[in-house]
């Protein structure tokens, strides 16, 4: 599932295709206890700007079960992007002495050597994107809990004080660890890439309150350089984002949230094919199904019922995020 979430914020297709794929999350058949910190949680926390984790994990994992490639990489990313480019150059010293990763370790040595590359370079922009936070090291027995706790940009905004910098990327070519460390504590602006994931964040853990916070942020950013008073300069929000905000509304019933008829026109596709209609489609559906399912099996439980009415709207309804929220009752973590 992480590993999913994480290839589509880098592909920029969240809001379009987070829950068209089904949960394939599945425990690890071994007859010892595997968690995710010992699979991917490394390459994963790198990708999310959680780089003290991701190191950590590599070095954990290291001690534990013999050093290896992977390890080695993920160790010579996060030691670039914190700034300690003399770790970094010991490991890629080690992948420079194989047969088939030494290529690798050379075009790192290029930003080991000139980090001010490091800003260009995309194979390093998501993860610059999501270092918004405090990377301050804690317990994280489930990664994926911890993940959707931590990628917040609310939490990440309120750490905010006075002393801004205008990017992280201007710290890379910072002379020592310690001159890069100075910079990067400054640094507490949140950024599109990091309030992408917290969205996505928010609607994993199904949160209206996480959710209707990060989405003003969210949409600040998206109308940057659009005017709404010019006809077709501003596009409804991706998908599921519409599918998550009628959702919430809808259970909301008017009690803390309100929007007007100008903001659904906006950001919400409203016509006969549109999202709030099979929003709709899909409210009725349910209530047919439960309907139907009761008439005929009127001792069914609660649990049994919802199980039914899932199978049955699967097909039609499953890629939304309204069958996620209501039908996709647990995520797995281990």
């Amino acid at each position: 599932m992480l590993n999913k979430n994480v290839a589509q914020l880098e592909l920029g297709t969240t809001g379009r295709e987070m829950f068209i794929y089904p949960d394939g999350g599945v425990l690890p058949v071994a007859p010892m206890g595997v968690h995710m910190t010992h699979t991917d949680a490394s390459l994963v926390y790198y990708h999310l700007g959680k780089w003290n984790y991701s190191y950590r994990w590599c070095m954990e994992n290291a001690v534990e079960y013999g050093w290896r490639v992977e390890y080695l990489k993920n160790a010579v990313r996060t030691m670039l992007l914190s700034g300690e480019y003399r770790l970094a150059q010991r490991y890629a010293t080690i992948l420079g002495s194989t047969l088939f990763h030494s290529g690798w370790a050379k075009e790192m040595e290029k930003f080991i050597n000139n980090p001010a590359l490091i800003k260009d370079e995309p194979a390093f922009a998501s993860s610059l994107q999501c270092a918004c936070y405090e990377d301050i090291l804690g317990v994280d027995d489930a990664a994926e809990k911890y993940i959707m706790d931590n990628v917040d940009a609310v939490s990440a905004k309120e750490y905010a004080d006075a002393k801004y910098v205008e990017s992280l990327t201007d710290a890379l070519a910072a002379a020592d660890a310690g001159a890069f460390r100075e910079v990067v504590a400054a640094r507490k602006e949140v950024t599109p890439g990091f309030i992408e994931a917290s969205v996505a964040m928010a609607l994993l853990k199904k949160d209206p309150k996480r959710f209707w916070a990060i989405m003003n942020m969210y949409i600040a950013e998206y109308m940057k350089g659009k005017d709404p008073k010019v006809k077709g300069s501003v596009k409804p929000l991706p998908r599921h984002y519409q599918e998550a905000i009628l959702l919430f509304l809808t259970l909301d019933r008017g009690k803390t949230v309100q929007v007007g008829e100008e903001f659904l026109n906006m950001f919400i596709s409203r016509g006969p094919a549109g999202v709030e209609a099979n929003f709709q489609k899909f409210q009725n559906s349910v209530a047919r199904a439960r309907e139907e399912l009761r008439k005929s099996y009127p001792d069914i439980t609660d649990d049994r019922l919802n199980a039914n009415i899932a199978a049955i709207l699967k097909n039609e309804f499953g890629k939304t995020y309204y069958y996620y929220y209501f039908f996709v009752k647990k995520i797995l973590t281990y």
